[in-house]
């Protein structure tokens, strides 16, 4: 993980001392906002750029994999953990079809495993970054090759197109003085043939 930048986490929990927890453990490694509800996280979205979505489960408006389904629409590069105090088979199978889940943690965290966890995510955000700048990049790459083999096929177009013309204006000259060139060399010296 880059060490010199400080990424930007979201912790979405309905319980305030979840979310004081977190800050003051997490706060040393990165930039740690908070949101008590779906609605707050949404704004904290919109305003900053924040690579990981740590989301309780359980929350009153919604659970977190709805949640989840609802940003990684319009935030694809974010990465997602599930905090929960209890993780059932048909919860994990739904967000693992998410295929934007990092991890489930469970509550109550232990802080160096949870800081493994984050950091790991992080990294995970960087490539996902990376391989769209590279995707970019690529693509705008093609399009300028593309650009290029047109401007390349014009000329050949041109070329092969002023060669043809350029043949057919010389060789019409050239038949007539072969023609004249075959009639001279087949005349007899008086000029009869």
């Amino acid at each position: 993980m880059d060490q010199k930048k400080r990424y930007r986490i979201l912790y979405v929990d309905d319980e305030k001392e979840n979310l004081i927890g977190l800050r003051v453990s997490f706060s040393p490694y990165y930039e740690v906002e908070t949101a008590l509800n779906t609605q707050e996280a949404m704004v904290l979205l919109a305003k900053k750029e924040i690579c990981l979505v740590l989301v309780d489960y359980k929350m009153p408006d919604i659970d977190g994999i709805s949640f989840i389904e609802k940003v990684k629409c319009l935030y694809p590069d974010l990465v997602f953990i599930v905090v929960t105090a209890y993780a059932e088979i048909d919860v994990v199978i739904r967000a693992l079809d998410l295929h934007c889940i990092f991890s489930f943690v469970q509550k109550p965290w232990q802080l160096n495993d949870l800081k493994f966890t984050i950091d790991k995510a992080i990294e995970m955000y960087q490539i996902r970054v990376e391989n769209k700048r590279l995707k970019d990049d690529l693509i705008e790459k093609n399009i300028c090759l593309n650009q290029a083999l047109g401007k390349e096929q014009k000329i050949n177009h041109y070329k092969t197109s002023f060669i043809r013309n350029l043949s057919h204006e010389v060789r019409t000259p050239l038949n007539g003085i072969l023609g004249f060139a075959s009639l001279a060399k087949g005349m007899d010296c008086d000029g009869e043939i």
